[in-house]
């Protein structure tokens, strides 16, 4: 809520919600949907073009990527989304394959390495991580480490919890495995772990859910470019 510089009761209103970013290092626009109507952060230098017709997308509109290249024209670079954001506790959590992940440290980089060489650099872009001061977790298959997740700290309590797989190795559970043990370290530390995937990611989504993590909302987030060309 700090991010989107609103508190929490506007995130379910009856009807749009229009707010100029709190930080405004992200020049995108970014759209969070929890309850019937959308919450729209615009970055400044669009929040006065795009207020007023922004009050009126309803939470079909905004999920309609046709809809939102229609409204946007040509500032539009790219839209990620709608993508599925789900949170876990200690309620809902159900580790998986416990045995099968390790927590990963120094030793652990030249493997890092040889599987972000193996992944597509938009693949490694939306789930890679970096060995660094936050744990991270994965999972050998003999030498080569086949699955990695890791996390970043949002707002001093979210774990946003990023996961890659290599492409040889997918559909084996490895996934799943790391961030079973990657959200145990998490709760541990008493953070909230969060998931997010495009909602057209199947199997990301079946890994989120089968480790008790449960829908909270759907995002968009929609790179424009800074200047429009004439």
């Amino acid at each position: 809520m700090a991010d989107l510089g609103c508190p929490q009761a506007p995130l379910r209103a009856p009807h749009p919600v229009v707010l100029s970013h709190a930080d405004d290092r992200y020049a995108g626009i970014f759209i969070l949907l929890i309850g019937e109507a959308p919450v729209i952060s615009l970055p400044h230098h669009l929040y006065p073009v795009l207020r007023a017709r922004a009050e009126h997308w309803s939470a079909a509109d905004v999920l309609d990527v046709t809809c939102l290249r229609t409204w946007l024209g040509e500032r539009v670079d790219r839209i990620i989304g709608p993508a599925f954001i789900g949170y876990a506790d200690h309620t809902t959590f159900q580790a998986v394959e416990p045995h099968m992940a390790c927590l990963l440290g120094a030793r652990d980089h030249p493997q890092v390495a040889t599987l972000r060489a193996a992944c597509d650099a938009v693949e490694w872009e939306h789930g890679g991580s970096a060995l660094g001061p936050n744990p991270a977790a994965g999972v050998y298959v003999g030498r080569a480490l086949v699955a990695l997740a890791g996390y970043q700290v949002w707002g001093g309590e979210l774990a946003h919890i990023a996961v890659v797989t290599h492409p040889r190795h997918r559909g084996h559970g490895y996934a799943g495995a790391a961030v079973s043990k990657l959200t145990e370290t998490v709760l541990a530390h008493g953070l909230v772990p969060q998931y997010q995937t495009l909602d057209s990611n199947r199997p990301s989504i079946h890994v989120a859910q089968s480790l008790g993590f449960v829908r909270y909302g759907t995002s968009m987030a929609v790179r424009v470019h800074r200047v429009v060309p004439s």
